[in-house]
């Protein structure tokens, strides 16, 4: 009797083990019909296609925000090195700036 429960109880778990991918590979079927379906309507629906549009036209702005910033940023690096290469200038020893710069000789 107890090779014949074995035997049943093996034939239980084979059975429970095939349902199982059964049941798994129908919910994966289930899941991909659902997911065309949200496709399908997210794609027609006119909201979301407003929204989208709405999205687009905020990228845009950002993107020309950064823009306008990081024109400004570089016409404010290139002042400041311009001021910088002016100063250097006025402090090079020439004729006119040899009575203010002392250079020691060895």
């Amino acid at each position: 009797m107890a090779s014949n429960e074995s035997f049943l109880l093996q034939v239980a778990r084979l059975m429970e083990k095939e349902n199982k991918k059964i049941r798994s590979a129908a919910r994966m079927a289930w899941n991909r019909e659902v997911r065309a379906l949200v496709d399908f309507v997210k794609r027609k629906d006119k909201r979301v296609q407003a929204w989208k549009a709405a999205q687009e036209v905020i990228l845009k702005q950002k993107a020309e925000e950064a823009a306008k910033r990081e024109q400004a940023l570089r016409e404010k690096q290139r002042a400041e090195r311009k001021k910088i290469i002016e100063t250097a200038k006025k402090l090079k020893p020439g004729p006119e700036n040899q009575s203010t710069l002392k250079v020691r000789q060895v």
